[in-house]
């Protein structure tokens, strides 16, 4: 009894035990098969226009086929006319194996035909989910429209696929009715680009790229021949150079492995480390500048030269200033090789905001709506609070006027009328006003009042409305939705210049006024140079410099540097204005005037050789005849005073004697003391 007991024990505890696997297999089986969700409401119909290809900023070419890893624009439309739709119910758009969404994540707003918010949809790898909000119970217009950017993942032999839209299947063309193509091999000259970017990016990665043989062109050797390269990279405002070395690394694509992603290999990082050798043995080594705007970029292969059939990468990166890339700002950076042709490559990328308004526009009323943006090095010196001013003028469709439209509220105040959007933000939603459909909007741009700091000035400006760019105005016809218009506005750095002229005065001023002369100039911001000036006075511009530069003008002196010193001759030189400052406008604003005034050094008149005077022959003395003298009458008696002869001989004798007396006696004095 108790074994049986124990065997029906047995059993059940079996039979529970295949029970509860069963359940929880099916639960897993349940899981893994696709199936609509809970709040899905099947009854929105969903459309799709011709797949069309784009590029990486989304600008599309309808004409053209897609190959693999192209970006593709995917348009839909959503009817829930007949769905009864509610709150938190959804529908979605599920992509086949040759696609995937670009963007994961990514929150955009369901909008009704009349502009009316409706929902949010959310975007994974391979489904759009839109959801219903609560505005949708007083929803009338239960219709809408929207757009993905979509990337081409597989090589088909079809021109069609079958995407599922919120669960009905839906054959859509490729672009251009054309099946998906494989990425061909093509040799890359020398240039550089950017990847795409995403609204929540914070970095940005640059690529300076070349094959062997296109290398070797701008270097000026035999295709083949080199194994070593330089570059000078700048990076343009809002972004430093990554200093992690382990970010930058270097990446070749054989021909063999052909033009897609696949044929690509990582080969080597800047910090040492070797990702794979079957393509060869590379060295990067990239030297920041201390401002992490510059870098020193050699890449070398160790064992070799590049190959002629194969392209070589550079990639690295910049980080965004704050952490996170603004939107509508445009980052740029170029990249110079040392040798050869010296060659420069650039490039620039943007991340284009949308703008989005939850304003509720009455049947058969659109508008717009305009956020500023502004780029260039000097971007982040705007001032947050800096606002542009927006002319808008319109023309009511097909020659109607106010009095047709008894329905128009929130309509301006004039025509024209003014908006103001501050730098980087857009036009505020209570600023907004509606146009009957079909109404022609064209704007301008008024920068008088919004001044910049310092030398600082507004440059070039686009707009961009529905993908399509203008400079200057913008014209457009309304439709019934808020429509979204981009100003971009590039900040500059005002310059200026100065000019030289050149005057020669004094002796030889003709011969002197046809030479040229060399002037050296100097400004505080480390511009230096000569300029070539002719004395005639022909001016000579001087190169463009920031506005608010200090600035001197010297001249040489020596001539065999092509100053103005001239043999045979002296010269005094007077600069006017050779101190200034750099104001904005033409050269000749600032005007600089060199004086040289030359004066003759006088030849030294030659000293005359004197004569030589004849040595006068002298007069013979008349010797007295033997036994007689000579004597003169005397004037005391006739007694003879003076005598010649042995008479004077005794005197002379005596003084001698007294003379050698005396020098004795001091000898023996000095002696004796």
């Amino acid at each position: 009894m108790h074994l049986q007991h124990l065997s029906v024990h047995r059993k059940y505890v079996a039979t529970l035990l295949a029970c509860v696997l069963l359940v929880a297999l099916g639960s897993f089986v349940a899981l893994l098969a696709p199936h609509a969700s809970a709040n899905q409401n099947t009854g929105v119909k969903v459309s799709f226009s011709p797949l069309i290809l784009a590029d990486k900023d989304g600008t599309e070419f309808p004409n053209k086929t897609a190959h693999l890893e192209d970006p593709v624009r995917m348009k839909f439309a959503w009817d829930a006319s007949t769905a009864n739709p509610q709150p938190d119910e959804s529908f979605s758009i599920g992509l086949p194996a040759e696609y995937r969404y670009r963007e994961i994540g990514r929150h955009d707003d369901l909008v009704l035909g009349n502009g009316t918010k409706v929902g949010d949809c959310v975007t994974t790898t391979e489904t759009l989910t839109c959801t219903f909000n609560a505005a949708i119970s007083a929803a009338t217009e239960l219709k809408g429209s929207g757009n993905q950017m979509i990337v081409a993942q597989k090589v088909t032999q079809d021109n069609k696929t079958t995407f599922d839209a919120n669960g009905t299947e839906v054959e859509v063309f490729h672009p251009n009715n054309e099946r998906i193509l494989p990425i061909a091999w093509v040799e890359k000259d020398l240039g550089k680009y950017a990847n795409s970017l995403k609204r929540e990016s914070s970095s940005l990665t640059w690529h300076i790229q070349f094959s062997g043989t296109t290398i070797a062109n701008h270097l000026g050797v035999e295709a083949g021949s080199v194994n070593t390269v330089t570059f000078n990279d700048v990076s343009g405002g809002g972004q430093k150079l990554n200093p992690d070395l382990g970010s930058w690394y270097v990446r070749v694509n054989p021909e063999e492995f052909g033009g897609g992603a696949d044929g690509y290999f990582d080969v080597a990082k800047a910090d040492g480390t070797a990702m794979n050798t079957d393509h060869g043995k590379f060295t990067l080594k990239p030297t920041i500048g201390a401002d992490g705007t510059t870098a020193s970029i050699t890449l070398s292969r160790t064992d070799g030269n590049f190959a002629k059939n194969a392209n070589y990468e550079i990639v690295y990166q910049s980080l965004a200033e704050g952490g996170k890339i603004v939107p509508g700002k445009v980052y740029s950076n170029s990249a110079t090789l040392n040798g050869g042709k010296n060659t420069t490559v650039s490039a620039q990328m943007a991340y284009k905001d949308p703008i989005s308004y939850d304003v509720q526009l009455t049947q058969g009323f659109g508008s717009f709506g305009v956020k500023k943006y502004v780029t260039g090095a000097h971007q982040n010196d705007v001032p947050a609070d800096t606002k542009i001013r927006v002319n808008v003028a319109y023309e009511l469709p097909n020659g109607t006027t106010e009095t047709d439209y008894p329905s128009w509220a929130n309509k301006p105040a004039s025509n024209p009328y003014t908006v103001e959007v501050a730098a980087g933000q857009q036009q505020a939603g209570d600023t907004l006003r509606e146009f009957p459909k079909g109404t022609k909007i064209t704007l301008t741009e008024d920068t008088s009042a919004a001044a910049l700091p310092g030398a600082l000035g507004w440059g070039g400006k686009t707009f961009s409305v529905n993908g399509t760019e203008t400079q200057e105005t913008a014209t457009f016809a309304v439709d019934s939705s808020v429509q979204a218009v981009g100003l971009y506005n590039e900040v500059i750095q005002k310059t200026g210049s100065f000019s030289v002229v050149k005057k020669v005065e004094g002796s030889n001023k003709e011969a002197f006024s046809k030479e040229t002369f060399q002037i050296a100039y100097t400004c505080e911001n480390g511009s230096e140079g000569t300029l070539d000036v002719k004395g005639d006075g022909t001016p000579v511009d001087g190169p463009s410099v920031p506005v608010g530069t200090n600035c001197e003008v010297t001249e040489k002196e020596k001539q065999a540097d092509g100053g103005a010193e001239r043999e045979g001759y002296t010269v005094d030189t007077k600069i006017d204005n050779g101190a200034f400052t750099i104001k904005e406008g033409a050269a000749s604003a600032t005007l600089v005037t060199v004086t040289n005034t030359y004066t003759e050094v006088p030849k030294p008149t030659p000293t005359p050789t004197p004569t030589e005077e004849p040595t006068p022959t002298p007069t013979p003395t008349e010797v007295p005849a033997p036994g007689t003298s000579a004597s003169t009458p005397s004037g005391n008696g006739g007694s003879n005073l003076a005598s010649t002869g042995t008479s004077a001989m005794p005197v002379v004798a005596a003084v001698a004697a007294l003379l050698a007396t005396g020098y004795v006696i001091l000898a023996v004095r000095r002696r004796a003391s």
